[in-house]
C-alpha cells in the first residue's frame, strides 16, 4: 500500500495563513474532490482552523503559552490522535497548517522529533516567504494588536535570529530533505484567490474558476489607528481597561475600510538593514504562474 502524503504548511505567519486555513477547513466538499483531508486533530473545530496544538504537542512544557488552556492529558496524546485519524482518513493527502511550526520550532532536535511522529508518511514541507521588512512590520502591528507596546526595534532583536530565509528552509530541508521542501514567495501570490492559489501550489492541484472562495482572515490597522492603540498600550490605564478599549476600537476598525494610510514602524533604514542580513534560498527562486488559468 502507498504510503499516505503529508503536506505540512509551517508559514510563515503573516503571509495569508489565517485566509489559507479558514478557507480550506470550511470547504471540505473542494478538498474531498481533490482527494485532500485537512486534517481536525489539533484545531479547534468552529473556532480556530490552525494546527497550534500540534506545535505545542512537539514543543511540551516550553509551548505553554500557546493555548494555556490545553490539557496535558490531550497535549501528551496529540500526535497519536493525528496520526490515527490520517491513517483511518480515506484521503491519500493530508494538509496541516500552522505557521508557529516555523516561528516557534526552531531547534533542530524539535524538527527531527517532528519527523518522527510523521515517519510512516511521505512529508513535503511547505513555506510561504515574504520580503523581510514588510514582515517584520506586519508581524510588528499584530502584537501591538495584541497589546505590544514596546519599539518596533525590540521585535526586531528578539526575532533576528529567526530573519534568514534561507537558514530557515535550510533547517528544515536538513532533516526532511531539499526535494521535499517547497518555497513560495508571499508576493507572487494572486491575492484576489489567496487561499487557491496557495493550495494549488503546495498539494499539487488544479482548482476550476470559482471552485474556491477565499474567507476573509485577519484584516490591518492603519497607520492613525495603529498609532492610538500603540499609545493605548502605552498608557496608564488599568490593563482590564486597556483590553475593553483595544477589543473595541478593532473590532470596529475591521467592519469599515477607513481610507486610512498603511502602518509603517519599519523605516527605510530599517528595512535596508533587514533585507541585507536576509538570505532567500533557492529554491524560492521561481515565480509562480496561476493554475487556474493555465
Amino acid at each position: 500500500m502507498d504510503k499516505k502524503t503529508v503536506f505540512l504548511h509551517i508559514g510563515l505567519p503573516k503571509t495569508g495563513t489565517t485566509t489559507f486555513q479558514t478557507t480550506v477547513m470550511r470547504s471540505p466538499h473542494v478538498m474531498l474532490s481533490h482527494g485532500i483531508r485537512y486534517l481536525e486533530t489539533g484545531t479547534k473545530l468552529g473556532v480556530n482552523a490552525e494546527h497550534h496544538l500540534l506545535v505545542q504537542g512537539i514543543l511540551g512544557p516550553r509551548g505553554a503559552r500557546i493555548d494555556t488552556l490545553a490539557s496535558e492529558e490531550i497535549l501528551a496524546g496529540i500526535w497519536a490522535a493525528a496520526r490515527r485519524e490520517i491513517d483511518t482518513a480515506p484521503e491519500s493527502k493530508i494538509l496541516i497548517s500552522s505557521e508557529l511550526f516555523s516561528l516557534e520550532i526552531r531547534k533542530l532536535e524539535d524538527i527531527v522529533r517532528l519527523r518522527r511522529e510523521l515517519c510512516d508518511y511521505n512529508v513535503v514541507i511547505a513555506l510561504v516567504l515574504r520580503d523581510v521588512a514588510d514582515f517584520v512590520n506586519s508581524l510588528y502591528l499584530q502584537r501591538v494588536v495584541e497589546g505590544y507596546y514596546e519599539p518596533i526595534e525590540a521585535t526586531i532583536e528578539e526575532f533576528s535570529n529567526f530573519l534568514n530565509w534561507s537558514d530557515l528552509t535550510e533547517k528544515w530541508a536538513s532533516v526532511f530533505g531539499r526535494e521535499n521542501v517547497r518555497v513560495l514567495r508571499y508576493e507572487d501570490l494572486d491575492r484576489s484567490r489567496l487561499a487557491g492559489h496557495m493550495l494549488e501550489h503546495l498539494v499539487d492541484i488544479k482548482l476550476t474558476d470559482g471552485q474556491l472562495t477565499d474567507v476573509s482572515g485577519n484584516f490591518s490597522l492603519g497607520k492613525a489607528a495603529a498609532e492610538f492603540v500603540l499609545a493605548l498600550n502605552r498608557s496608564a490605564m488599568p490593563e482590564p481597561a486597556k483590553r475593553r478599549l483595544r477589543s473595541v476600537v478593532v473590532e470596529a476598525l475591521a467592519r469599515f475600510d477607513t481610507g486610512m494610510k498603511r502602518s509603517e514602524f519599519v523605516d527605510d533604514e530599517m528595512a535596508d538593514v533587514l533585507r541585507s542580513r536576509c538570505e532567500w534560498p533557492l529554491l524560492a527562486a521561481k515565480p509562480l504562474r496561476n493554475m487556474a488559468t493555465s
